[in-house]
């Protein structure tokens, strides 16, 4: 069920499984009810990647739950985003951008890259 969500759908979801109220989520992320509900409505696109990162900290997400926050953000941008871990990753270290570089030009695919790890 929750692979098919949209990303308010998710949060809703994650915040009704840990039994908080719209308020109470606000109130542990500082941030305003009409937000939450705009987002969780699909009326606005995900927030940024710190407050991403609020977000699932607030509602105790594990690593997969952020994973899927992180894909299911970056798809309401709708604009070839990549979700916050991965951009967060690349953007850290010169040669990562030099590497998928390479690995693009030369055509490697990632199932190869896969078996490089």
């Amino acid at each position: 069920m929750l692979d098919e969500m949209k990303f308010g759908e998710f949060i809703a979801v994650k915040r009704q499984q840990a039994n908080l109220s719209m308020r109470e989520l606000c109130r542990r992320t500082s941030l305003s009810p009409s937000f939450f509900c705009k987002m969780e409505s699909g009326k606005r696109p995900a927030p940024s990647g710190e407050t991403q990162i609020i977000i699932a900290r607030a509602l105790n997400m594990n690593e997969s739950e952020c994973i899927k926050l992180f894909d299911l953000a970056a798809e309401t941008k709708r604009d070839g985003t990549l979700p916050y871990d991965i951009s967060n990753y690349i953007n850290s270290d010169d040669d990562i951008k030099l590497f998928l570089r390479k690995a693009i030009k030369s055509g490697v695919k990632g199932a190869d890259l896969l078996k490089l790890i």
